[in-house]
C-alpha cells in the first residue's frame, strides 16, 4: 500500500515539480544513475565474494503482534532511501514526460507492476530460504 501511495505521488505530484525543471530533473536522474551503479557495482563484488549466508530460525520465538509487524513493515519501507527514488525520483520523473491519459495508464501499470513484484517476492521468500542460507563458498 505504501509503494502505491508513493508511486502515485510521484507521478502525479513530484512529476509536476520535476516538469517545471529541467535541470533538476536531469541533476536527479544523473544523481540516481550514479547512486544506482555504485550500488550494483558494490552489490556484485560482495556477490562474487559469497562469504555471507542468510540464517533464519523458523517457529522460533515469540509471535509478533500485528501493530507490532504493521509498525514494523512501516519503518522497513519508509525508512528506506531507495523506496524515495524508484517511486518518487524515477517513476516521477518517467510521468513527468507523459501526457494525462498516458500518465494515468502508467500509473496503473506502476502500482500493478509493484503489487506483483513486491507479491512474488513475498511468495517466493519461503522457497528460495535453502538458497540463501548457503554460502558460495560453503
Amino acid at each position: 500500500m505504501c509503494d502505491a501511495a508513493l508511486i502515485t505521488l510521484g507521478i502525479v505530484g513530484v512529476c509536476s515539480i520535476l516538469q517545471t525543471s529541467p535541470f533538476f530533473l536531469n541533476f536527479l536522474s544523473i544523481l540516481g544513475a550514479i547512486f544506482l551503479y555504485w550500488y550494483a557495482c558494490n552489490s556484485f563484488i560482495r556477490a562474487c565474494k559469497g562469504n555471507s549466508h542468510l540464517h533464519i530460525e523458523q517457529g522460533v520465538g515469540k509471535q509478533q503482534s500485528l501493530a507490532k509487524l504493521m509498525l514494523t513493515t512501516l519503518a522497513i519501507t519508509l525508512f528506506n532511501q531507495h523506496v524515495y527514488l524508484d517511486t518518487l525520483v524515477i517513476n516521477g520523473g518517467i510521468g513527468g514526460t507523459l501526457g494525462r491519459e498516458e500518465k494515468h495508464w502508467f500509473l496503473l501499470g506502476s502500482i500493478v507492476a509493484s503489487f506483483v513484484w513486491f507479491f512474488g517476492l513475498g511468495y517466493a521468500s519461503k522457497k528460495l530460504i535453502p538458497f540463501f542460507e548457503k554460502s558460495k563458498h560453503g
